[in-house]
């Protein structure tokens, strides 16, 4: 078997080359591996900031909409004073017994108001507190 073709390269630069290719295959594979890899990283680093960036959308959004609310109801508490300071004026503008009426009555409406703000703050709070737990329990 020690035939000789012209022009051909020496069974031992042949042997060489063939292990250099194995070699070189191994690699090509071990990098394709590596890629494939890194590829599924990727993907998992890019659900992962969707799902924070809709995280934060959602808990921004849904401060945003609170905040309206918020501004919604002092804007209709204020309108709410603004009619009970008109009636309170005309009961003291009543005689004397009615001026003591009136300034019971406006204690009592002062009261109802400061427990009506208090009641939906409280609310509010609750339904924002509840919301963000939710939010980042799931």
């Amino acid at each position: 078997m020690s035939e000789s073709f012209s022009g051909a390269l020496p069974a031992a630069k042949a042997t060489a080359l063939r292990a250099s290719l194995v070699k070189a295959k191994e690699e090509s594979a071990a990098a394709n591996r590596d890629c494939m890899r890194l590829q599924e990283l990727t993907a998992i680093a890019t659900t992962q900031v969707e799902c924070c960036v809709l995280l934060t959308t959602g808990i921004r959004n849904k401060s945003l909409d609170q905040a309206a609310d918020l501004k919604r109801t002092q804007r209709d508490n204020a309108l709410e004073q603004e009619l009970l300071r008109k009636r309170l004026q005309d009961f003291e503008a009543r005689s004397d017994d009615d001026r003591i009426i009136g300034k019971l009555q406006r204690e009592i409406i002062t009261m109802q108001t400061t427990y009506r703000l208090f009641a939906r703050a409280w609310l509010l709070l609750n339904v924002f507190r509840s919301s963000t737990l939710n939010l980042l329990n799931s």
